[in-house]
Formats: structure tokens, C-alpha cells, sequence
């Protein structure tokens, strides 16, 4: 009887010491995954000083302005024109391309400000 309880006793610690060692090996790469997440962040600001903001104005619709000349006058560089205007046409709640001389819509247009 003494040798079982010498054989349990020795499992027990055995499994006791696995468990240990497994939660240690456990938060060790948690550890690691958040520093190296929070370093990454940092290396991405510090390589990006510039964020694009979207900002949002009010445009006076003249005669002869149509959907295409507004975005012309108003989009990003390297946008497309399709997206733009279906952007336009979302915001102002427009379903054809017709615009009515002296109404007023909204347009978006982004800038790189420093952070």
C-alpha cells in the first residue's frame, strides 16, 4: 500500500509540475504577443507622422455643374470617380445624376494632416 500511495503521490506531481510549467510557457507568449503588438504600434506611428481625415462641405450647385464636374473639382488624387460620385449620390440621397441649379449638396473630400 505504501508503494501505491508513493506511485500516486509521484503522478500527482508530475501532472502538478506539467500544469505549472505549461501556464508558464502560456503567459510568457502572451507576454510576448502584447509587447511586440504594443512595439508594432508605436513603429507604426512613428513611420506614418500623416493620417487622411475626411471632411465634409456644403457646394453650391451652379448651371452646367453636373455630378462629374464637382467630383473633378473635389476628389483625391488617385480616387476613383465612380466611387466618388456614388458617395456624393449616397449622402445626398440622390437616385439619378440630374443636380437642380442653385440647390446646395454636400461633398467629401480627404487631407493628410500631420498627427
Amino acid at each position: 500500500m505504501y508503494t501505491y500511495l508513493k506511485k500516486n503521490e509521484r503522478k500527482r506531481r508530475i501532472l502538478l509540475q506539467s500544469l505549472v510549467l505549461f501556464a508558464g510557457i502560456a503567459v510568457a507568449v502572451i507576454l510576448f504577443l502584447s509587447i511586440g503588438n504594443h512595439l508594432h504600434s508605436h513603429q507604426v506611428q512613428a513611420s506614418d507622422p500623416y493620417t487622411e481625415v475626411t471632411y465634409y462641405q456644403s457646394v453650391y450647385v451652379q448651371s452646367g455643374d453636373s455630378l462629374w464636374t464637382i467630383a473633378d473639382r473635389y476628389m483625391s488624387d488617385g480616387e476613383d470617380k465612380n466611387d466618388y460620385i456614388d458617395e456624393i449620390r449616397q449622402i445626398n440621397h440622390i437616385t439619378g445624376s440630374h443636380l437642380t441649379a442653385g440647390s446646395y449638396i454636400i461633398v467629401p473630400y480627404t487631407v493628410s494632416e500631420q498627427r
